[in-house]
């Protein structure tokens, strides 16, 4: 089950997938849906165990080498990025047990506003931006930088292909800086207004809040810092609205790490181009502490068989005892990460993928064990809807 509360104007509308408070994947091991076992998850599609090459994409994360990362494969030529017309309160702003997302709200003919777009080295179509996501911790270990090669978390934008026969990340890692990152921290307050209201439709009464990992002190009486900027159920929002390739970077000017992959969560669907910046985000350590408290403390309500009344509250995140909600690097097989820098060299370069053993077929690995019994949180999602 996973419960999202969405901001849509001043209103607060919590929407339930499924039933029950059990988790349909963990970061943890305890009850045998950690990482690990992904593979053998019961869910249609699942190719957490790899593909064998079938795709010729691989799956993600990965370990970026301290040679890729300190040598130019070429330049950025390649590369176009075009901001959206969302304004902020275009946006919907979610929680749910493994982080949070923005997305822009759905009219009620089925349109959106344009989030942005991007087009990418190797092919001519256009990525549309569909979402973006943070995990805690990084997933990507990029050698010789960060905390022996990780990152305190990691933001995914998630884009389509305008074909819709593919999907591209355009992801940072975030870092901590010596001051608050301006436009992420109105991404903060949307967030904040949301559990907020979550947290204030909690009955006193709830049972002791609890949690697997031990990061974060989590507590039922949380006070956000920046509380004064939401009155009447309203974040304050500035005019206009977020550019994710101009307003997210922080470096003023970065290269991108390249490479065929997949998703990061289950199923693991090998249909993703990763662009990673070789730069991190960085934002301030209390915006940090914010941002970790919002994910690693996501409060999830039980409601009374009238569907609206909470009865109970508690502390539901799948993170780690360590308080991270990332998949660690899965293996290259092959595959080449092509390092791309704004002076880098005028030679065109296509990302390697997969590549099968010299006379061999393309074949998909049989699992070692029979599926995960979810029970009745077994996952139907498509790609990128959450579990």
């Amino acid at each position: 089950m996973k419960l999202h509360w969405n901001l849509a104007g001043a209103s607060l509308l919590a929407v339930v997938d499924g039933a029950g408070i059990g988790n349909f994947f963990t970061y943890y091991d305890a009850g045998g849906l950690g990482p690990d076992r992904w593979p053998f998850l019961d869910m249609e599609g699942n190719e957490c165990g790899g593909m064998g090459g079938a795709t010729g994409y691989g799956q993600s994360p990965v370990t970026i080498s301290q040679a890729v990362e300190s040598t130019c494969d070429t330049d950025k030529a390649a590369y176009s990025f075009t901001g959206g017309d969302c304004t902020w309160n275009d946006l919907k702003f979610s929680l749910s047990n493994n982080g949070a997302k923005v997305e822009p709200k759905v009219n009620d003919d089925g349109t959106t506003c344009n989030f942005g777009s991007m087009n990418i080295p190797h092919t001519p179509n256009k990525f549309n931006a569909l979402q973006f996501h943070i995990h805690t911790y990084s997933e990507h270990e990029i050698e010789g930088k960060g905390d022996r090669g990780f990152f305190p978390a990691e933001l995914h934008v998630v884009h389509q292909e305008e074909t819709k026969e593919s999907y591209a990340v355009f992801g940072t890692m975030i870092d901590v800086g010596d001051t608050a990152h301006p436009v992420f921290e109105y991404f903060l307050r949307g967030w904040e207004l949301v559990a907020t209201n979550v947290a204030e439709s909690c009955p006193v009464t709830s049972a002791p809040y609890a949690a697997v990992q031990q990061k974060v002190t989590c507590s039922a009486t949380y006070q956000f810092p920046y509380n004064q900027s939401i009155q009447d159920g309203v974040a304050f929002f500035p005019d206009g609205g977020p550019n994710l390739y101009e307003d997210l970077p922080t470096a003023s000017e970065w290269g991108v790490y390249t490479y065929k992959g997949g998703l990061t969560t289950p199923g693991c669907n090998e249909i993703v181009n990763w662009n990673l910046l070789d730069e991190a985000m960085l934002i301030s350590q209390e915006q940090m502490d914010r941002l970790d408290y919002l994910i690693l403390c996501f409060v999830q309500p039980t409601f009374a068989s009238d569907g609206t009344t909470v009865e109970s509250c508690v502390h539901n995140t799948v993170a780690s005892e360590s308080g991270s909600t990332s998949r660690p690097p899965q293996p290259l097989l092959g595959r080449k990460v092509t390092h791309r820098c704004p002076n880098g060299p005028a030679v065109v370069i296509s990302d390697v993928g997969v590549l099968p053993p010299p006379g061999q077929d393309f074949v998909k690995p049989s699992p070692i064990e029979e599926p995960v019994n979810t029970g009745s949180n077994k996952c139907t999602k498509t790609l990128f809807e959450d579990c």
